[in-house]
């Protein structure tokens, strides 16, 4: 190996450290988390391709994206602060909360179809 194949696994190494430090820190972090993304990484494929729940997602990343960048605001920080007790990373409260909206979302367009097919 030359010289920058050792210097780029090396850099590779550090990445990879710092992005798993959060998840590893401790292990009941790791596991919650884990778990959590797991089922996520499981169950929202099968929501986009079978359910057909694309735009929703996409709605909803957006929302979780600003709640995200207004996070400075004292409503918004002591929403992620509570999760954040609860042991969740940031990672896994944004996929959370972009599920969660999606399904929210979905419900919402249902609820005004069945009400426009009434009136």
């Amino acid at each position: 190996m030359k010289v920058i194949e050792y210097l780029m696994v090396a850099v590779l190494i550090v990445f990879a450290l710092f992005f798993l430090f959060p998840f590893v820190g401790s292990l009941p972090v790791f596991i919650i988390n884990f778990v959590i993304l797991a089922l996520m990484a499981f169950r929202i494929p099968g929501d986009i391709k079978k359910r057909g729940l694309y735009p929703h997602y996409l709605l909803s990343t957006l929302l979780t994206t600003v709640i995200f960048i207004l996070s400075f605001s004292n409503a918004v920080s002591a929403f992620l602060q509570f999760f954040q007790e609860l042991m969740l990373l940031k990672v896994t409260i944004a996929v959370l909360l972009i599920y969660l909206f999606a399904h929210g979302f979905k419900l919402v367009g249902e609820t005004w179809k069945k009400q426009e097919k009434h009136k």
